[in-house]
């Protein structure tokens, strides 16, 4: 006849091993989670400074955002009768 002793310390001892094993995955999330962070922060960063060496490259001197002003269309005169 096989006997297993019901002792609280191997209770204890799973429910250890598994707090053990949740604070693992929880660590590895989180270090998951800083990484991609840094991560997407630098690449804001970089994006930034692509825009902006864009937008120098490609503006011209003195040129603004603005539309180009467009001339008046001429005053309509009535006709006479």
């Amino acid at each position: 006849m096989i006997h297993r002793s019901h002792h609280p310390h191997s209770r204890w001892g799973e429910r250890g091993v598994a707090t053990l094993v949740v604070l693992m995955f929880l660590f590895l999330m989180m270090a998951f989670i800083w990484t991609n962070s840094a991560a997407l922060s630098r690449l804001k960063s970089d994006l930034r400074l692509v825009e902006q060496r864009q937008l120098k490259k490609y503006q011209a001197p003195g040129a603004t955002n603005a539309a180009p002003l467009r001339a008046r269309p001429p005053a309509v005169q009535p006709m006479a009768p």
